[in-house]
């Protein structure tokens, strides 16, 4: 009898960003007649993040909605440090909805998603106001394509945005995730027309490295020297645990 063929090697973590980049990429095909090839990545990039955010926050998302209550009927205005504690990130969001929720909506799309947004932590919507993605909703309900772009980005058989855990074996690392973005970064910002204020976005990325308990789903973004990994761009009010951004412990800033 022959003999069997030794198991297939797993791909390597170059080869899984290379896929994920290549899969995200692609889906630039659904933008095709309705934008510039200069104007994808303001699709993209922002897409990106916000399904990667909020994979990460989904695990606590219960338990901040109860607490955001709690302290709501409690009459505390300032409920930032207690609700990055329960969610586990330097950010949250007290939104009811979540990218699943706001695709069962199809009517209501561009709505919900603004107020899906609106619920983040200020820190959070300061990176889309960056991005512009108002502006990125507006145009594409305009031509019919939201839809076809959330769902794209929610193909889980084959772009996994997770975080890696025990429960996700095959989600991105902190590193990983990192990685995809900043070569998602760099190709766009070869094209003719790069992304709008890239290092002020990525100065606005670099505030999710204040040091909660997780690690960072954005662990290495580096582009163009515009996040240097020791510095962050605010000071954290919460007490240090581990940092979202980076492989190791950060200090306060």
């Amino acid at each position: 009898m022959p003999p069997h063929a030794p198991p297939a090697a797993p791909p390597t973590d170059a080869q899984v960003q290379s896929q994920i980049v290549n899969f995200l990429w692609a889906i630039a095909e659904l933008l095709r007649d309705a934008f510039k090839k200069s104007e994808n990545q303001n699709v993209i990039l922002p897409f990106t993040v916000l399904r990667r955010l909020d994979y990460a926050l989904e695990p606590a998302k219960k338990k901040v909605l109860e607490l955001n209550a709690k302290l709501i009927a409690k009459g505390l205005e300032n409920r930032h440090d207690a609700l990055c504690r329960a969610s586990g990130y330097a950010f949250y969001n007290t939104s009811p909805l979540n990218y699943d929720a706001i695709l069962d909506d199809p009517a209501h799309l561009k709505r919900n998603l603004q107020h899906y947004i609106v619920g983040f932590s200020e820190n959070v919507q300061e990176i889309f106001r960056r991005f512009k993605f108002d502006d990125v909703l507006r145009d594409l309900e305009q031509v019919g394509r939201l839809y076809a772009v959330m769902e794209k980005f929610n193909e889980k058989s084959k772009i996994n945005l997770r975080p890696r855990s025990e429960d996700n074996p095959g989600g991105l690392t902190n590193h990983q995730m990192g990685m995809v973005f900043e070569q998602l970064m760099l190709a766009h910002m070869n094209t003719d027309t790069p992304t709008p204020e890239p290092p002020a976005i990525m100065r606005s990325l670099r505030v999710l490295r204040t040091p909660i308990r997780p690690p960072h789903p954005f662990a290495s973004v580096s582009v163009s020297g515009s996040w240097a990994p020791e510095r962050c761009l605010e000071r954290s009010p919460a007490p240090p645990i581990r940092s979202l951004t980076s492989r190791r412990p950060v200090p306060y800033c």
